[in-house]
């Protein structure tokens, strides 16, 4: 019985100093400062002077810098390791809540200025955050270790919100935007105890055309999916401030969402019996007709529970969708930092010809939301003739 004590004990040990779970930490820290503030990032720009259209415009001016400079990611994680890259992408985003804490007004060059930060974040911490997940994983775990990678996510974005509401709605914005840079800062430590990353990979320049059919298809289905992710992670909590108008009518989306995908990713990325172009069949049409009855029904008790069932709905896609792509770089290692490359690229690129159009539509929510519908219902299309032709084959 204590040989059993003492195997069990080594075991867990063992499990919890892996370099996966290592990284695990890093990620929870690292999404619960996003969670803390990230739903609210819209509302501190509209708080300091900033119009509705303006902050439409900085996303636009976000999308538009970060589709490039993941090719900048890709050389940075190159030339100064993973490891690295992720440390400066950190570094980049707390200039930007810096620059948050201090603007008052509306100037326009401050925007942008907002806007780089938060791309050159966005591409070197997440082309690098792909590469390392997809080095530290083994292929017949990928989507097993998706599902936990998104449920440890989902914990800190329950957790997240609540602090963030509390510290915005009782102490005071800077409070909110300190805190955040604090567990920004935190979530470095663990990368440093990483003992077997892959940090500089020997790898040329990116070829899309290495990456095979499947790939191309996946990530063609991944930019459009992006049009619909971006519209309901950034433009649906800024509908629901407008329309209500409270911190609290934002906070609690989150909240909502994260309690009910925790389980529940973890158990998707243990499925492995429905191919991704199964669950884009089979889920892509009910997110239409909820993207339609959005446009439709003008119920606050709708939105709420409409986005409830469209997050459980897209996480049956969005995780066997980052399964197969983080499979592509084990399977062949060396296309590992391409994957990660094109996986943040096609996606921010679906975001950016959405803010693009969304820029210059009349009515800014009306058009995202028809948008949305509009992509998913051409994504369930080209993934069925896509499975006709593959039945014929």
């Amino acid at each position: 019985m204590q040989l059993f004590r003492l195997h069990f004990n080594n075991r867990i040990k063992n499990l919890f100093h892996s370099d996966f779970w290592i990284y695990e930490r890093s990620v929870w820290l690292h999404m619960l400062a996003q969670a803390v503030i990230s739903v609210f990032v819209a509302i501190l720009l509209l708080n300091t002077g900033y119009t509705l259209n303006q902050v439409i415009f900085y996303y636009f001016l976000f999308y538009l810098f970060d589709v490039p400079l993941n090719y900048v990611a890709y050389y940075a994680i190159k030339y100064l390791g993973a490891r690295w890259t992720v440390i400066l992408g950190v570094i980049a985003k707390i200039a930007f809540f810096i620059g948050l804490s201090l603007i008052s007004g509306g100037s326009m060059w401050v925007l942008v200025l907002l806007a780089l930060f938060d791309a050159i974040y966005d591409t070197f911490y997440y082309v690098a955050h792909f590469f390392i997940f997809m080095s530290l994983d083994t292929p017949e775990k990928s989507r097993e270790h998706t599902g936990i990678l998104t449920a440890v996510q989902k914990l800190g974005g329950l957790l997240g919100p609540v602090v963030g509401a509390g510290l915005l709605l009782f102490v005071s914005e800077n409070a909110l935007i300190y805190a955040t840079i604090a567990l920004l800062a935190l979530s470095l430590v663990p990368l440093f105890q990483l003992h077997h990353l892959d940090n500089k990979p020997k790898v040329g320049k990116p070829r899309f055309s290495d990456l095979g059919i499947k790939a191309r298809q996946t990530f063609g289905s991944m930019m459009l999916w992006g049009i619909h992710a971006k519209v309901e992670t950034t433009l649906i909590p800024l509908f629901i401030f407008t329309v209500i108008g409270t911190i609290e009518s934002v906070a609690i989306i989150p909240v909502l969402i994260s309690a009910a995908a925790i389980f529940l990713s973890y158990f998707v990325g243990k499925d492995h019996k429905h191919s991704l172009m199964e669950m884009i069949i089979k889920m892509g049409p009910m997110l239409v007709v909820v993207w339609v009855l959005r446009l439709v029904i003008a119920s606050n008790i709708f939105f709420y529970v409409s986005i409830v069932i469209v997050s459980l709905m897209s996480l049956l896609i969005s995780i066997p969708m980052d399964g197969d792509i983080f499979k592509m770089g084990e399977v062949k290692r060396e296309n590992g930092l391409s994957v990660a490359l094109y996986r943040n690229l096609i996606s921010m690129t679906g975001g950016l010809v959405m803010f693009t159009i969304i820029a210059a539509w009349v009515s800014i929510f009306q058009g995202s939301f028809v948008m949305a519908a509009l992509a998913i219902f051409i994504l369930v299309i080209m993934n069925l003739l896509w499975v006709m032709q593959h039945n014929r084959n």
